[in-house]
């Protein structure tokens, strides 16, 4: 099992699209066709762990240089 920093904060789905900069709704269809950041399924509830949303993020980021 993978240690979890104790600062590592889990968001909800409205918490994590606010993070992003997305809507609820692009979250959720990229979550459908997998393109969007990792997510635990917790019963019918979705949570995001903070720390896989900044490195997402910072796996997309695109710079002037490519």
């Amino acid at each position: 099992m993978e240690n979890i920093p104790a600062d590592n904060k889990r968001l909800g789905e409205k918490e994590a699209a606010e993070f992003l900069g997305l809507s609820t709704h692009t979250l959720r269809r990229n979550r459908s066709i997998k393109i969007g950041p990792p997510y635990i399924r917790l019963g019918t509830r979705v949570v995001y762990d903070q720390a896989d949303l900044r490195k997402w993020l910072n796996e997309h980021r695109v710079t002037a240089n490519g």
